[in-house]
């Protein structure tokens, strides 16, 4: 009978360990989860105000479009005072068009990346509940005492369980 009984000490042991292994894998998951997490808002942040700043750009831009109008390549033919003034002036032209076409596509670029970012923030999230679920279910198992098992099978009594409680008041058990 006490075979049977240590053999089931041993098992449960043994259950306990791989419980806390996978406790701990799963802490660890959680922890890196968390990091993940971090990295992902500070990216969203630094996205959100590199777009609040060309969102301003581009603001400003259409703004002065509407007030001075978009040049007109005729107007610019009959404007100018001969080939050097046109070829000049139509080069100016074209790095304006640049400009506005870059600044055009840089707001494109940060609302898809802020938009990429808010995703790895959900994901993250996700993960990090699944985890601290995983942990929570896991902390709700019931750990196994076998001295307790052994007092209520009447194989030792309550003075046995409280000297040998006295051993372990400073283990994590």
């Amino acid at each position: 009978a006490v075979d049977s009984l240590l053999g089931e000490v041993s098992e449960l042991r043994q259950r306990e360990d791989a419980v806390a292994a996978e406790l701990a894998e799963q802490e660890a998951d959680l922890a890196a989860a968390r990091g993940e997490l971090t990295e992902a808002r500070a990216a969203l942040a630094e996205t959100k105000r590199r777009l609040g700043k060309s969102i301003d750009e581009l603001e400003r831009l259409l703004v002065s479009i509407y007030r001075n109008g978009e040049p007109d390549a005729v107007m610019l033919l009959l404007d100018s005072d001969g080939l050097d003034d046109l070829a000049t002036t139509s080069a100016y032209l074209e790095r304006i068009q640049d400009y506005q076409t870059g600044v055009v596509a840089r707001v494109r670029e940060l609302r898809a990346a802020a938009g990429a970012y808010v995703e790895d923030v959900e994901a993250s999230i996700d993960r990090i509940e699944a985890a601290r679920a995983a942990i929570e279910e896991r902390q709700d198992l019931k750990v196994a005492c076998p001295e307790e098992v052994a007092l209520n099978m009447g194989f030792v009594t309550a003075a046995d369980v409280r000297r040998l409680a006295e051993g372990l008041k400073k283990s994590e058990y």
